[in-house]
């Protein structure tokens, strides 16, 4: 039998099991009751006007936002920067909420205010919504304007109409703002880009993407997916693109009745068909003043058309003082610059005979044209780019892109903790051993490390430091990008390690 001291004992160990059990509840309850208390829409202080606009400071400022559909017309500052890492928490795991949509026709909801970031950066922003469209900070822009503000290590995954900045924008101007993370678009017709999804007769400039990008349909680019009729001047992207159909472009992937100028991308391409390592497919569009450096690649179970700079080119664009420099490879219809060239005029453009292995600027040309093939040697001396401007447009450095011709431009001087990669600058990055040398820092600095999928994997700040080492053990062998931000000057160089 069972004395009266072994009963009692048992009987306290199962209500001491029972209430752990209710303690827990109770902590689960409390647990979720506080993440959904997170998401508190503080309206914050102004009136929403020019003169008195909205001061976006808090998270809970712009969770707000995306919750009063009725002030997506007026003026907004943010006065702060947003750590934003806790959206991942949000609406059951879908994260963040786009600023603006079009669920239908008859319910349109489009951002048509002005947003200033006033330099500042929103960090972290997750959205996780991959069966909807109009994906991005802000999901469907018309008539907006959106200037100096910075998306740093965003997660965002979409189904089409994706971007880091913005979905869809339409008839609205972007400036000075930049993306840095990944995006990813999960349906057909995905019009996926770094920084804007689809850009329609709007305006773009002084703006960039790190991001990696990665689509399962078409038209998909490290800056944008399908530029439409639009003007874009002075951006770049960096970031490695992915996907699995066609058009897909290192800066854009669709380009149509558009001009792109002073802009360049350093990512590499990997596709199915229809690949440029600058634009994918361009159509009536023309490219001035522009370069890319990324290798384009088609799976060897792929169709055709990749090209250094432009996969496909069609119905009379122009081609003006642009060069390549990236390794080609394709099943058929493979060109060192253009792949397949239709009916578009190519003048003054070049490319690095070395380094895309191949001899062929084009792949197959209707016009009969043909695109100045040098070896790397001569692709580095500047009276090589005979009729080039070296007075505002163009410089050329040892130090600077590798030794390549490189863009001039002070779209990025004055915008607060961003990088201006074309600036002249004195800085130079070398590889000694197994260490990275920085040198021509001028007063404080961050140097980072950045793989192709935009995570920075390395910060280090300096002040009146030369000859800074850095030991890269946490890189593993692959590609990444150097980049040095100072008060004066900005670098930004490939690394392979």
């Amino acid at each position: 039998m069972v004395n009266e001291q072994e009963q009692c004992c048992t009987n306290s160990a199962k209500l001491y099991k029972i209430n752990l059990v209710r303690i827990a509840f109770l902590l689960g309850i409390v647990f979720n009751a506080l993440i959904c208390v997170s998401q508190v829409a503080t309206k914050p202080s102004g009136s929403g006007t020019q003169q008195d606009p909205y001061l976006i400071a808090s998270l809970d400022n712009l969770y707000w936002l995306t919750q009063d559909t009725t002030v997506w017309g007026c003026y907004f500052e943010q006065t702060n920067t947003i750590d934003a890492s806790s959206t991942k928490t949000w609406d059951n795991g879908e994260g963040f909420s786009p600023i603006g949509y079009e669920p239908s026709s008859a319910n349109k909801r489009h951002f048509k205010g002005t947003y200033n970031g006033n330099g500042f950066e929103i960090a972290g922003l997750y959205i996780n919504r991959s069966l909807k469209i109009y994906i991005g900070l802000f999901g469907y822009t018309e008539n907006a304007h959106i200037m100096n503000l910075g998306l740093k290590d965003i997660d965002i995954c979409g189904g089409s109409n994706v971007g880091g900045l913005v979905g869809s924008n339409v008839r609205s101007t972007i400036k000075k703002c930049y993306c840095t993370g990944k995006l990813r678009g999960t349906a057909d017709n995905a019009l996926t880009g770094g920084l804007i999804g689809y850009n329609y007769m709007s305006s773009v400039s002084c703006c960039y993407s790190t991001d990696s990008v990665e689509a399962v349909s078409d038209a998909v680019g490290g800056f944008i997916g399908k530029n439409d009729h639009s003007d874009v001047r002075n951006c770049y992207s960096t970031g490695f693109v992915q996907n699995w159909s066609a058009n897909i472009g290192g800066f854009i992937g669709e380009n149509v009745g558009s001009t792109v100028q002073k802009c360049y991308s350093m990512g590499d391409v990997k596709a199915k068909n229809i690949a440029g390592g600058f634009i994918g497919y361009n159509e009536a569009s023309d490219l001035v003043d522009c370069f890319c450096r990324g290798n384009v690649t088609l799976n060897p179970y792929s169709y055709t058309y990749s090209g250094g700079f432009v996969g496909k080119a069609y119905r009379s664009g122009i081609l003006t003082n642009c060069y390549s420099t990236g390794k080609v490879t394709g099943v058929t219809t493979v060109g060192a610059f253009i792949g397949e060239n239709i009916s578009d005029t190519v003048v003054n453009c070049f490319f690095d005979t070395e380094m895309s292995d191949l001899t062929n600027g084009i792949g197959t040309d209707a016009l009969s044209q043909t695109v100045n093939a040098k070896n790397t040697s001569a692709m580095k001396q500047q009276n090589t780019f005979v009729d080039w401007n070296f007075d505002t447009t163009w410089s050329i450095s040892a130090t600077v892109n590798d030794g390549y011709p490189y863009l001039k431009s002070e779209c990025f001087a004055n915008t607060a903790n961003r990088i201006n990669l074309q600036q002249e600058s004195k800085i130079v990055v070398r590889q000694v051993d197994n260490y990275i040398i920085v040198s021509g820092i001028e007063g404080s600095a961050r140097i980072e490390i950045i793989d192709i999928n935009g995570r920075v994997l390395l910060t280090k700040k300096v002040l009146n430091e030369t000859d800074i080492e850095i030991e890269p053990s946490i890189a593993r062998h692959g590609l990444y990008i150097i980049s040095v931000t100072s008060s004066t000057a900005c670098f930004q160089s490939k690394w392979v390690k």
